[in-house]
């Protein structure tokens, strides 16, 4: 998420953590396919998409074509920002720079490169404005805008205006899904969203969010409608960590969860884990935890002034063997020493700055999430991980109805205010209860 982006999603959450009800199977996929997308329905009612888990760069991936002829491109689907930009080239990291890593030791070259210079549909005198974006763990881009054609499955956005990285230090471009009001320009522009539905693509400004679990190599992205079959209903009681409701962000540009220090500092207590981000980039905790708590889930509440929902994350989507490339520590930093003796995992929840709540992927895997964009509003429920293709059930939205209508779980106002505010935390006694 870009670190100037703060009119985007905001919802209340109160952080809980029970003993599960039931507990959901995850069917594991041992092999990263190449992303695809292919149409759902006739008369572009929708657009369908399918995302990629790109384990090394601890995103989610989808493949678009831009220009004349078109090239393939992939790009990290960013909930959290609004700009749609490409890495150039001709840009550093792709020139023998080399992009490196955050620790400065670890090279990674650019990925699927746009040549603008290929593309006869390629205007690149479209603005003055310069593009300079730059993300919250430090990570800059900076080149300039041009405008092409974008295409997602077999609908093409005619001439959207995209960032050019000619300055990166990251690795890809991006697909940002966020209001337009928010995008890195000096002037506010019409982004992706926006020009899918006033190029008629897609009836309304609205999409759906599914990335399923953390063993699967694929999720998906649907334009302009919702798949009923990917999300379930579940009840259950809760303990609480927090008493009083927090404003959050929903990013699926992030990977982790990121937390308060003092709610964080209660939930590592709980788990016995050793806070090692400053030194290796890492949480550690006792991988056994994986059979001992098998039935724990970590639960966020959420809710409006009628409805609520909660949505219950198992442990199996927060630990990680050290082995996975997301979480591998830094290259040429030793292990800190651990207050215990078992193997060590990694957490997905660090510490951030107080009132910071960004949830991010190891979040979002458990939820299915359609961001409306046109109302102002969120619709969350309980992920399917059971669902199969051969279940699914794409309602299209349509225009002046609101997305979460086709929800059975909580539709929550947003806010497009300049900041994010959060009230006071107060950290209720860890316990844990059987549903």
């Amino acid at each position: 998420m870009a670190c100037s982006i703060y009119h985007t999603i905001i919802l209340l959450l109160l952080l809980t953590l029970t003993l599960a009800q039931v507990r959901i199977p995850i069917t594991r996929k041992t092999h990263l396919p190449q992303p695809a997308l292919n149409r759902r329905l006739s008369n572009r009612a929708s657009i369908s998409g399918s995302l990629a888990n790109d384990l090394t760069q601890a995103s989610y991936v989808i493949s678009v074509k831009v220009g004349t002829p078109p090239q393939d491109i992939d790009l990290i689907v960013d909930t959290g920002s609004s700009d749609t930009w490409l890495v150039a080239n001709t840009a550093n990291s792709c020139t023998g720079f080399g992009l490196e890593h955050l620790n400065k030791t670890e090279i990674l070259p650019c990925i699927t490169p746009y040549n603008p210079h290929a593309s006869s549909s390629m205007n690149g005198n479209i603005t003055t404005d310069t593009f300079v974006i730059e993300y919250m763990d430090g990570r800059k881009s900076k080149g300039s805008y041009i405008a092409d054609t974008l295409t997602l499955g077999n609908a093409t956005v005619q001439s959207l205006q995209m960032g050019l990285a000619s300055t990166t230090d990251v690795r890809t471009g991006t697909l940002g899904l966020g209001y337009s009001v928010n995008v890195a320009s000096n002037t506010i522009y019409p982004n992706v969203i926006d020009e899918l539905v006033s190029q008629k693509l897609i009836s309304t400004r609205a999409y759906s969010l599914y990335l399923d679990s953390a063993d699967s190599s694929t999720g998906s992205i649907l334009f302009g409608a919702v798949d009923t079959s990917k999300f379930v209903d579940q009840e259950g009681k809760t303990t609480n960590f927090t008493s009083s409701p927090q404003a959050v962000l929903l990013d699926s540009g992030t990977s982790i969860i990121t937390l308060p220090p003092e709610l964080t500092s209660v939930i590592f207590k709980y788990f016995n884990a050793y806070d090692g981000t400053n030194s290796t980039g890492n949480v550690y905790l006792p991988c056994p935890l994986l059979n001992t708590s098998s039935d724990l889930t970590m639960n966020y509440l959420f809710s409006s002034s009628s409805v609520s929902a909660t949505i219950k994350i198992p442990l199996s989507e927060l630990i990680f063997p050290l082995s996975n490339p997301i979480y591998t520590p830094w290259p040429n930093v030793s292990m800190p020493d651990l207050p215990f003796n078992d193997d060590a995992c990694t957490f997905g929840i660090q510490t951030g700055a107080p009132d910071y709540y960004f949830l991010g992927d190891t979040f979002l895997r458990s939820a299915y999430v359609v961001y409306d964009l046109e109302h102002n509003q969120i619709g969350i429920a309980q992920a399917d991980f059971n669902n199969n293709s051969s279940d699914e059930n794409i309602v299209e939205l349509k225009a002046g109805q609101p997305a979460v209508l086709a929800l059975s779980s909580v539709s929550t106002s947003t806010s497009s205010s300049a900041s994010a505010s959060a009230s006071t935390t107060e950290v209720a006694s860890p316990t844990s209860s059987g549903s």
